[in-house]
Order: C-alpha cells, then sequence, then structure tokens
C-alpha cells in the first residue's frame, strides 16, 4: 500500500483530530537521534499540558508511560502521514516492569494513536500484590486508542491486554489485540461501571489471547450491554471460553451483541498433539510430527465435539512458561481429554505462580489423564494466596475425570489442591497427592444432590497451613445433601487431619487405610465428621494418635451418625470421641481393635503381610449403587475367592505381594537430619553424588526461605552442616515445620521435612 494510500484511508479522523490539534496548543516531538525536543517519551508527558500533541519518530522506547492526568494525544508519525508503517515501527515497550500505558489519574480527553505496546506486565496492585492491564491499564479515565498494536503483553491477575478498571470510558477504533495473557482475561477486561466502545467503521481485532477465564474479552459491567464489532476474532461464534460474561453468582450471560468479518482459529475436529521440545504453534498439531508447542494453543485450536470427545494428546517433557513458554492457567474446555503420554514423563510446572488450569462455571464432560502437577499454586513473599494449585472446579464441573495424575510439592493458599464445587459425578481416579502444603490436598464441596468418588488414590506426606485454623493435610468435604464417596485410598504422613467432613454430606469411607498419620494438637482427630454423617467400611485406622475419629454437630442441625463395619479400629469405640446430643455411633460388633501386621515392603509397605488379621475380614454387604474397583492399590484383584480384605490392599497366596511387587533397593537419602525433632540444633547430613553446583536452604511452613545452609561448587561425598535455628540474619526462629531443600544447578532434587519444637 501507497503513502498516499495510506494518507486517504482514514480521512475523516485524521482531520478530525488535526482540527483538535490546530485550535491552540504546542506540538513536542520526541526522536531517539536526539533531534527532537525530547528523547524519552516520559520527559515530553511531564513538560507538556492539556491540549498539547506529543509526536513520536519510530524507534523502541522502553518506558511505562503514564499519562499523569494529562488530556493530550500521544501519536506516531501515523497521525500526520496516514501511513500503516508507523505503528508497527514506532514501539513502547514496556520491558516487564510495568504497564505499557497507563490512564489513571482523572483523564478526561487522553488520546493514543498509532504505536505498538508490548511486554507490559501490568500496573501492580499494592493491596493484591497482583498486575492488571499489561498493555494498559486504566481506572477512573476517559480516553481514545487509535489504530495501535497491543501484543505480548502478560499480567499476573487481569487483563494482558487492556484493563479499564472502574468507572472508565475507552473508545477503541482500528486496534488490534493479540497474543496477550493473565490469570484472568487475556485481550482486553472491562470493569465496573466502565464502558468500552468499538469503532464499526475502522474495526477492532482481537484473537489468539489467553488466560483462565474469558481468553479474548471480559464484559465485567453488568448493568449495560456492550456491542461488540470486529474486523477479526478468535472465532466466529464466540463461547464463554472467549468472552466471559457473568452474573454475580458466576453463570455466564450474554449481555452483549457480537460480529465479526473473520476469524483467526478454524476449529479442528479430532484429536491434537503437543510435543513441547519439537512442537511449534505454526504447525497443524495433526499428528506427532506436526504438533503444537503449548497445551494452551491446542485448547484454543480444539473443536468442541459433544458426540465424540476431541483428546489433547500431550508428548513426554516439561511444560513451563519458561520452557515451551506454556500459558498457565489452562482454561478448561468441556467434551475434551488432555491426555499425557505418561503420568511420570509429562511434567506441568507452575513455578508456584499460579494454578495450572481453571474450570469455570458451567464447564463439564473432560479430564485430564496421566500427567504429573508441580509446583502449582501461589507462593508469595507476604505467604499464601487463595487459590488451588492443580485447579478450581466451579460450579457444574459435572462428569469430570481425573486419572492417573501426581500432585506433588504445591503450594495450595486456603483452598485445596483439587477443589470441586458444587459439580456432579467428579471422579479421582488413580492420583496420587504427595508433598502439597498451605490448604487440603482434595477438597470436595458438591450440591444437593451432587456425589464426588476418590477411587485407588494416594494421600502421603501433606501439611496444611497453620496459620489457618481448620485445614487438613488430607481431603476436606463441605457440601449439603450431597454424598462423597473415598474407595481405596491411603492416607499416610499426613499432618493434621486426614479427612473433614462437614454440612450434610454424608461420606462413604470404603477399603480405606489410615496410618502414621500426625495431630500437632488433640484438638483434632485423623477422620473428623461435623454436621455430617460417616459411613465406614473395610477400612483400617492405625496408629492415628490418640483420638482417630471424631462425631460432633450443630446443635441447630438434625442428628448426624457414624456407622463403621469390618473395620480395623486401634483402641476399638474407646478411642472415638462421640458428642453427646444429637450424635448416634454404630460401632458394629464385625469391627476388631488389633495390629494390622502390614507388610513393610518398600513400595507398598502397608500391604498386608500373610497373617494380617485383616484378611478375609471385610464385608462385601455395601451400599448397592456403589461399585468397588477391580484392583487394589497394588494392582491385586480386590475381590479374591469371593472374599475382600480390610484396607487399601488385598492379600491373597497366589496374587500377593510376594511375587507381585518384589522388594526394590530403597532409593539413597540425599538429605538427613539427627535429631529431628529437634529443640535447638540438628545435623543435616548432605550426599553429593557428583561433581555439580549445589544449594541447600531451609524454607518455614508459609513457604518463605529462611536460610541459605549451602551455596557452591561440591565434590562426590558427604557433607555435615549444623543448624542452630537461626536465620540468615542470627535471628531465633520459632517452633514449627521446616523444610531442608537440595537444588543442583537451580533443580530441585531432594527435599526434608525437619520439626524445630520447643
Amino acid at each position: 500500500m501507497t503513502n498516499y494510500q495510506n494518507k486517504i484511508k482514514y480521512p475523516l479522523l485524521i482531520i478530525l483530530i488535526c482540527l483538535m490539534l490546530g485550535s491552540f496548543a504546542n506540538t513536542l516531538t520526541v526522536k531517539h537521534d536526539g533531534s527532537g525536543d525530547y528523547t524519552i517519551i516520559k520527559d515530553a508527558i511531564n513538560s507538556s499540558t492539556n491540549s498539547d500533541t506529543i509526536l513520536v519518530w519510530p524507534g523502541t522506547y522502553y518506558e511505562n508511560v503514564d499519562f499523569i492526568g494529562k488530556n493530550i494525544t500521544l501519536a506516531s508519525l501515523m497521525l500526520t502521514t496516514g501511513d500503516e508503517l508507523y505503528k508497527y515501527t514506532t514501539i513502547i515497550d514496556g520491558n516487564k516492569t510495568g504497564s505499557c500505558i497507563l490512564f489513571r489519574s482523572g483523564e478526561t480527553n487522553a488520546v493514543l494513536y498509532g504505536f505498538t505496546l508490548q511486554h507490559g506486565s501490568g500496573f501492580l496492585n499494592i493491596y493484591t500484590n497482583e498486575t492488571y492491564g499489561g498493555g494498559i491499564f486504566m481506572d477512573h479515565s476517559s480516553a481514545t486508542v487509535v489504530n495501535c498494536v497491543v501484543k505480548d503483553n502478560k499480567a499476573s491477575h487481569f487483563s494482558g491486554g487492556i484493563h479499564c478498571d472502574e468507572y472508565s470510558f475507552l473508545s477503541l477504533s482500528g486496534t488490534s489485540i493479540y497474543r496477550n495473557q493473565a490469570y484472568g482475561t487475556g485481550g482486553i477486561s472491562v470493569g465496573y461501571k466502565s464502558v468500552t466502545t468499538f469503532d464499526s467503521l475502522n474495526k477492532c481485532s482481537i484473537y489468539n489471547n489467553y488466560s483462565g477465564a474469558g481468553c479474548d474479552i471480559t464484559q465485567g459491567n453488568k448493568e449495560m450491554i456492550m456491542h461488540f464489532v470486529f474486523d477479526t476474532f478468535s472465532v466466529l461464534l464466540p463461547t464463554p471460553y472467549h468472552i466471559h460474561s457473568t452474573d454475580d453468582s458466576g453463570f455466564q450471560v450474554e449481555n452483549y451483541t457480537f460480529s465479526t468479518d473473520h476469524a483467526f482459529f478454524s476449529p479442528i475436529d479430532s484429536d491434537v498433539y503437543v510435543n513441547p521440545l519439537t512442537g511449534n504453534n505454526n504447525n497443524s498439531g495433526l499428528n506427532p510430527s506436526n504438533a503444537f508447542s503449548t497445551i494452551a494453543y491446542a485448547l484454543s485450536s480444539i473443536a468442541i465435539d459433544t458426540i465424540q470427545k476431541n483428546t489433547i494428546h500431550l508428548a513426554n517433557g516439561y511444560y513451563c512458561d519458561t520452557t515451551n513458554y506454556e500459558a498457565f492457567p489452562l482454561c478448561n474446555r468441556p467434551f475434551t481429554i488432555i491426555q499425557g503420554e505418561s503420568c511420570n514423563g509429562v511434567i506441568l510446572d507452575g513455578r508456584y505462580l499460579t494454578c495450572i488450569a481453571k474450570g469455570n462455571t458451567e464447564v463439564s464432560d473432560y479430564s485430564y489423564q496421566r500427567m504429573t502437577i508441580k509446583h502449582g499454586g501461589y507462593k508469595k513473599y507476604n505467604g499464601f494466596e487463595f487459590g488451588s494449585a492443580f485447579t478450581n472446579l466451579y460450579q457444574q464441573n459435572d462428569n469430570v475425570l481425573i486419572d492417573s495424575v501426581n500432585l506433588t510439592h504445591c503450594w495450595n493458599g486456603t483452598s485445596g489442591a483439587l477443589t470441586p464445587i458444587n459439580s456432579n459425578n467428579v471422579i479421582i481416579k488413580d492420583c496420587r497427592f504427595t508433598n502439597t502444603l498451605g490448604g487440603t490436598s482434595a477438597s470436595l464441596s458438591g450440591a444437593e444432590g451432587d456425589t464426588c468418588w476418590v477411587y485407588n488414590c494416594k494421600f502421603i506426606d501433606n501439611m496444611p497451613d497453620f496459620n489457618n485454623p481448620g485445614n487438613i493435610g488430607g481431603i476436606a468435604l463441605s457440601s449439603r445433601g450431597s454424598k462423597n464417596v473415598v474407595v481405596n485410598t491411603l492416607f499416610t504422613g499426613n499432618n493434621q487431619m486426614s479427612i473433614s467432613n462437614w454440612l450434610f454430606a454424608d461420606l462413604y469411607l470404603l477399603n480405606c487405610t489410615f496410618t502414621n498419620n500426625t495431630l500437632l494438637t488433640n484438638n483434632y482427630s485423623s477422620i473428623s465428621s461435623h454436621d455430617a454423617s460417616l459411613y465406614m467400611y473395610n477400612c483400617i485406622s492405625y496408629n492415628e494418635g490418640i483420638t482417630p475419629l471424631s462425631l460432633s454437630y450443630n446443635e441447630s442441625q438434625d442428628t448426624v451418625k457414624m456407622e463403621i463395619y469390618n473395620s480395623l479400629i486401634e483402641g476399638g469405640i474407646e478411642s472415638i470421641d462421640v458428642e453427646p446430643g444429637l450424635t448416634k455411633l454404630h460401632y458394629d460388633v464385625s469391627n476388631i481393635d488389633a495390629n494390622p501386621l502390614f507388610y513393610g515392603g518398600t513400595e507398598f509397605p502397608y500391604n498386608l503381610s500373610e497373617n494380617s488379621p485383616c484378611i478375609d475380614a471385610g464385608t462385601l454387604e455395601i451400599p448397592e449403587w456403589i461399585v468397588l474397583p477391580e484392583t487394589d492399590l497394588a494392582g491385586n484383584p480386590r475381590i479374591f475367592n469371593d472374599a475382600i480384605d480390610m484396607g487399601a490392599y488385598e492379600w491373597n497366596p497366589t496374587v500377593g505381594v510376594n511375587e507381585y511387587n518384589p522388594i526394590k533397593k530403597d532409593k539413597e537419602k540425599l538429605l538427613v537430619a539427627a535429631p529431628n525433632p529437634f529443640s535447638s540444633r540438628t545435623t543435616i547430613t548432605a550426599t553429593y553424588t557428583h561433581k555439580s553446583n549445589y544449594k541447600i536452604e531451609i524454607y518455614n511452613n508459609y513457604g518463605q526461605r529462611v536460610r541459605v545452609l549451602f551455596n557452591g561448587a561440591a565434590l562426590p561425598g558427604n557433607s555435615k552442616i549444623i543448624w542452630n535455628d537461626v536465620d540468615d540474619n542470627g535471628k531465633q526462629l520459632p517452633s514449627g515445620i521446616y523444610y531442608v531443600i537440595m537444588f543442583e544447578n537451580e533443580d530441585e532434587i531432594e527435599n526434608l521435612k525437619i520439626i524445630l519444637s520447643d
């Protein structure tokens, strides 16, 4: 296109702006080479007055430009020439240090014309410690943005591209917004009492943005209908995945009109493939050799087939924002399967910056299969933030399957690592929750009539956030009139509580093993049921402290009950704390109080030895609507010779642990502390397997690093380091849980929990 053609493309707009400029005021120039009035845009704005125009010559300006309340026009040479080339060659780069552009000081008639805005990280809200509006942040102001490109910006919370916070008016014309990312809203977010208008002649384009909700747009002004008119949008027919507009309860409402001339994506109605090492988002994604590079792009590309679900196949590899530029949180899409090549080979690492996925309200019929979730959740300088480490499944995320997923070393805030909320038929199967810290590992909350299922899972070495009383290490259940079923599941090494059940949620425990869980206070029990009924069949509760089970109520509620059948309860009925009054305990004669005689092997230490009293001591008379899985946690048949054992593991003479699971050599521990627990000092022995660079650090229970014990190169061998309960500043630390973590070349290779006692 010639300059002449460009000049006549927007004649009316240019004439109007030129009339504004000529009424008048000063024109200031900004040039990199020093031949203009200024070399820095900020300096020009500081010197300007209302109605001035600042013309910026081509180049890249690494600035965070604040209009500081001035009603001025900031423009590239596209304003005076009409040449579109200038909007691509005149760049304001936020340099990941804040928003590229700020309108937040009461501007009433500011104009931004003909720039590319990129690499902004958003305006920091000091109260939430989150950033908003990577490209443009607007609050209590009015502005016009014309012929700009807003791309490749990222905010930690809302609006990677443009954020109109409150009481703001934004007019957009001829502006393209793409490849922006945030936790919520990738493209543009319109907040409370704010209005954004889109030029119907010089049309805008919004496409290929990404976030956990409303990838392209969030319409937050519930009192008005917005009109979206685009040249190009992500798809021809947007869904809540693209435009997030909800009522106060989180349910989608279409308080907008929509039209677009073109679509960026042609949804793929078939399986697609992702490979973080060899993939490219410019590929077709249709086979392993033409795989996409990110899960997020695959989610945006795939078609939703309600009859035959499409699968996103993940090749083994590391999925992280610093490796394959993965965009977390993933925005769950209905009728879609995300399936890893192998559970241990596919690793999704959130780097403690965000949860891994979001299940927004009314998104159902999807699954995650065969993968490891690592370092999900929020870990900030001031401790925990609210949020799940893996995913929140908001209201009516029905028919969801989480299968063969390992969740490890996650920080959960005050929610669970995995949290279904008012969702029916959520199945958590063959999953492993280990070393999660903060909230609960899984928090199940269903509405009346909902059912959540936990099958063949392991909850090992999980810790609560002790700043939030009531949080537990295992599973929390809180529902009204729902049912939660936990079958064939092991709880060991967890702290505070293994299961907390309350608020009218009927809980059914079948063939679960509870052992070696820790209670730091006698105010809690390992299995607690409050204002809810609990039914136990074929379970083992052994070495669970003074009070392994408790039953309590709220006097304003109906009677709650606990019924226990064919289970081994150490201490028998005397070990169960039943609050008198509106509670009812049935402790069946089929229960036993004995040593379960665990096998004690390396891989399955809580399998049963051949002399265990739990063998064939279970019952098959369980609620008929509950179906037992075919195998136990070791892969043995769950029912053998028409009989069932107590606990999560089945013993039998032909497919027993002695033949089926041979003893494996224990992996050498790289960190050992003695004594542990300790009162004033402990000796930490570190083993270095080969010559490399190592770090050994200590973190408190809130995720804060308190001490660096070693940082440097080491040869193969052992070293002993004495820690005398002080931080890097020599300040004595309080008693509690601490973690010793060993890194090799910045990668965590070993961790050790230690307890500093009074």
